[in-house]
């Protein structure tokens, strides 16, 4: 019996330590704010699915014709999408756009501004997933739509920089 006790305290010693070499800890993002993000996240995936990963070979399959104009129509719904949540002035839409700045969404910055522009309310929002990486709720997105954590704490950083400063963008 005592070897099976050490097995099992190997076991979940090494499994803490793999988890916490595998990087950032994870945060489950709630069901409402889930929600209002899976339209945005999944059109994202399906650029993925689609066209492949950034920067792999088989990306030239959205380079022209139909696979363009598709990959095209859904980066215009993702802005759609993003405009649409900070249309919203709801908690839920304040801790969802946060998340986003934890995923590319394009160059526009849009969501970053957003978050910005809405001011304190979103400081407990970026703490809370400046070192974690949210999990959605029923979904499993692809890792190459998440932001870089060099990237990412760069936007969060600036995010609440500006807040504190009480700085708005256009």
């Amino acid at each position: 019996m005592a070897g099976f006790r050490w097995f099992i305290f190997v076991v979940l010693a090494l499994g803490t330590v793999t988890a916490q070499t595998d990087g950032k800890q994870t945060v489950t993002v709630p069901e409402q704010v889930a929600a209002l993000l899976r339209p945005i996240l999944d059109l994202r995936q399906q650029s993925v699915t689609e066209c492949g990963q950034p920067g792999k070979a088989n990306r030239n399959t959205c380079g022209s014709g139909i696979g363009h104009e598709r990959e095209q129509k859904r980066w215009w719904k993702v802005g759609e999408g993003i405009a649409h949540l900070d249309s919203q002035k709801t908690p839920a839409a304040d801790e969802a756009l946060v998340v986003l700045m934890c995923y590319y969404t394009g160059e526009s910055g849009d969501d970053e501004d957003a978050v910005i522009n809405r001011g304190r309310r979103e400081l407990p929002y970026l703490f809370k997933y400046r070192e974690s990486d949210p999990v959605i709720p029923e979904r499993k997105y692809s890792d190459s739509i998440r932001l870089d954590h060099e990237a990412k704490d760069e936007s969060f950083q600036i995010a609440i920089s500006a807040i504190r400063k009480g700085e708005k963008r256009d």
